[in-house]
């Protein structure tokens, strides 16, 4: 994946972020914060602290469920369907949106113009998960024929790499990361 593509799927993820489960997070917190001074100052009945947690995480989902429908059309129309994949599995890694099938997944308030748009998007991202396990799957069937023509090559190699030294581990190259993690020296 580019560097180019890597930037944009992040600002993707990063602005449903700040466009989904920030603003339910916000709606959640506030009315928690809301009962607590009137339960305070007010001096209302303490069963009511049950009753506004309740109100305030139903009004909580109901926040994140209209707005990740419209991100997520959003986010799928954004980035080339090449990375519809990774961007799903990436929403999902990042508590976005749930798995497909998933009965959370459910509960996403969708107009039926939504509904057919999102499964339009799920439909081809399924496609594309097949036509991708499929090319890796012919890859692997080839591997497996070339690997038998090698072996006759490979005491050679095997002979070649024991005369070199084992390399001490501070001495190896560190693992390659996903594009996503981030340890906290630049990338190259």
């Amino acid at each position: 994946m580019a560097d180019k593509e890597i930037i944009k799927l992040n600002k993707i993820i990063n602005k449903g972020q700040f466009t989904v489960n920030f603003p339910a997070l916000l709606v959640i917190l506030s009315l928690i914060i809301l009962q607590y001074i009137l339960i305070t100052l007010a001096g209302l009945p303490q069963f009511l602290v049950l009753i506004g947690v309740g109100v305030a995480l139903y009004l909580g989902w109901y926040t994140w469920a209209k707005l990740i429908t419209k991100w997520r059309i959003w986010a799928f129309s954004e980035i080339d369907e090449y990375y519809h994949i990774v961007l799903r599995e990436e929403a999902i890694r990042n508590r976005l949106i749930w798995p497909s099938g998933h009965f959370l997944e459910k509960t996403e308030i969708r107009t039926d113009k939504e509904k057919e748009l999102i499964t339009r998007i799920d439909e081809r991202i399924d496609e594309l998960a097949m036509l991708e396990y499929q090319t890796q799957s012919e890859d692997d069937e080839q591997s497996e024929f070339s690997n038998e023509n090698e072996e006759v090559i490979l005491p050679n190699i095997k002979e070649e790499q024991q005369t070199q030294p084992i390399k001490a581990r501070d001495e190896r190259k560190d693992p390659p990361q996903s594009p996503f993690s981030y340890s906290g020296k630049p990338r190259d």
